[in-house]
């Protein structure tokens, strides 16, 4: 007979969002994480804000986690991995292994939401410099500066004068094998942009794009406010390279 429990592989947002509202559809859900820790990305890479409403990270993932931690529906395993399933639904087996320790857990559906992992700019674009010049960085490390209430250069502590975003690093290339676009970082760059300008707000930010991938509410409330509200400059134009003058960087594009 067939299982009605569904199985959840991950506990970042998604994975929460997904066995919530399984279980208040009345199934029985199992949540699968590696990790000891639940909320994924945004937890474990120190996030600042999320959108909608630049809410706090930790304060909106903390709601997302209580909820399934709370519900009677939901069984928690962390520190665990799928290592093998088999049959089709709505009889599938899963073997879930925790440590040395595994488990035969049968389930009607299982719900993937492994997430993602930051993309590594000095792994194959080295063009940028990401490892050659200290204040050449990431979302993800803006993002922790920006938690810290501390965007500063890394080279020496000082505040910019002027910050640049360089668009669809490590997207959008097939020199590199991806092809796709990320959906997400014309919405976050923006972002950022705005809260750079709130904790530093004599500096100029532009965003270099090719275009901006943006709709409905990141537009709206995002990059409109982003331009007319906060100044920040779009420029349309692939960057090519970045070169170091005196203590700052110069960065060399096209239109």
């Amino acid at each position: 007979m067939a299982d009605g429990r569904v199985v959840v592989i991950g506990a970042g947002p998604a994975g929460l969002e997904a066995a919530r509202l399984a279980a208040d559809l009345g199934a029985r859900v199992t949540v699968v994480e590696k990790k000891q820790a639940l909320g994924g990305m945004p937890i474990s890479a120190n996030y600042a804000a999320l959108t909608h409403g630049f809410r706090s990270a930790e304060e909106a993932m903390g709601e997302m986690i209580s909820a399934v931690v709370d519900h009677p529906n939901i069984e928690l395993r962390t520190s665990s991995q799928v290592t093998a399933m088999s049959g089709s639904a709505p009889e599938l087996s899963l073997t879930i292994a925790n440590g040395d320790a595994s488990e035969e857990v049968s389930a009607g559906a299982v719900i993937v939401a492994t997430g993602f992992r930051h993309f590594d700019p000095g792994r194959e674009t080295q063009q940028y410099g990401y490892y050659e010049f200290p204040d050449v960085i990431t979302l993800a490390d803006a993002e922790a500066m920006l938690k810290a209430d501390n965007f500063v250069r890394p080279s020496n502590g000082e505040v910019p004068e002027r910050v640049a975003f360089i668009q669809c690093v490590g997207s959008r290339d097939r020199q590199i094998g991806n092809e796709f676009c990320s959906k997400v970082c014309c919405g976050i760059s923006s972002k950022q942009a705005i809260e750079i300008r709130q904790q530093v707000p004599d500096a100029r930010v532009f965003i270099f794009y090719i275009d901006m991938r943006m709709y409905g509410y990141w537009e709206n409330d995002i990059y409109w406010p982003a331009q007319e509200q906060y100044k920040v400059n779009y420029v349309k134009g692939i960057v090519t390279e970045i070169l170091l003058k005196g203590d700052k960087l110069v960065v060399r594009g096209e239109d």
